[in-house]
């Protein structure tokens, strides 16, 4: 059992918590713009807007609540689809990290060949661009 076990099962009720942020009737709202938006756009929007996603992932759900900005019909969907991607991501990562044995006393070669797999297990695992319920707005 890795350290990393309790992270990891955090992170993906916290995934829950996050794609749970949307009715039904806002997630429809949100694949209707992103499709329009195209899935370059979306992509550009979280990558211009990190921080906020940063601070939205790392908010409680009654400190999302209380910020007005995240609560915009225009923002929301946006914010929650990235915050998922972003959770997601971490999920992927904390997963690899829980399979892995590592850390202090191991021999600096052996280290270095397991951080080089869990490089590549960060990596190659694919990331759904849209997490909630299909179709997906982005033509594949």
């Amino acid at each position: 059992m890795s350290e990393f076990d309790s992270y990891a099962r955090e992170a993906y009720g916290h995934l829950n918590e996050l794609l749970a942020a949307l009715t039904d009737d806002e997630v429809e709202h949100l694949r209707q713009k992103c499709s329009e938006m195209g899935r370059k756009a979306v992509v550009t929007w979280y990558g211009e807007h990190f921080e906020e996603v940063f601070s939205y992932v790392r908010a409680t759900p009654s400190e999302r609540k209380k910020k007005k900005a995240w609560q915009s019909d225009e923002r929301k969907g946006l914010l929650v689809l990235a915050a998922a991607t972003h959770a997601k991501q971490a999920c992927v990562f904390l997963d690899t990290l829980t399979r892995r044995v590592f850390g202090p006393g191991m021999a600096y070669r052996h280290l270095t060949a397991v951080a080089g797999d869990v490089y590549f297990d960060v990596l190659l695992p694919e990331i759904p661009d849209w997490p909630f319920p299909q179709p997906s707005p982005f033509a594949e």
